[in-house]
């Protein structure tokens, strides 16, 4: 849930070309109130540092998970196994980008460095 005390941001670099690439692979219908290039996002701080963030949607602020998009694994640049999770809220608009490290520890890098997708699961 959004408030004014969260840090909206833009994507970075390396989260934009992730989320793109990972959106090519999308079959379901989804919203966005602006160009992904413009979307903004906050970190989710109880993740424990590995990456997760939510799109900001302006003036909504109690959102609900509905479903994943699309599942993915990718990797950090010390090898270990990033398991990700595009979602939409219960009106269709990108709720999360989840991401989980393999042994549960923060990133090294910043998501998306590294660029390989692996065990693509798009749902419908």
């Amino acid at each position: 849930m959004l408030n004014n005390s969260i840090n909206k941001r833009p994507l970075s670099p390396t989260e934009l070309n992730l989320v793109l690439n990972l959106l090519a692979f999308c079959k379901y219908p989804y919203h966005l109130e602006l160009p992904i290039e413009q979307t903004l996002v906050f970190d989710l701080t109880d993740d424990g540092g590995m990456g997760s963030f939510e799109f900001v949607r302006e003036h909504i602020h109690d959102r609900q998970y509905a479903k994943p998009l699309i599942q993915a694994e990718t990797y950090d640049t010390d090898g270990r196994k990033i398991m990700l999770e595009i979602s939409i809220d219960e009106q269709g608009y990108l709720y999360q980008m989840d991401s989980w490290v393999a042994d549960f520890n923060p990133l090294v890098s910043p998501l998306g460095t590294v660029t390989v997708l692996e065990n693509i699961q798009v749902k419908d």
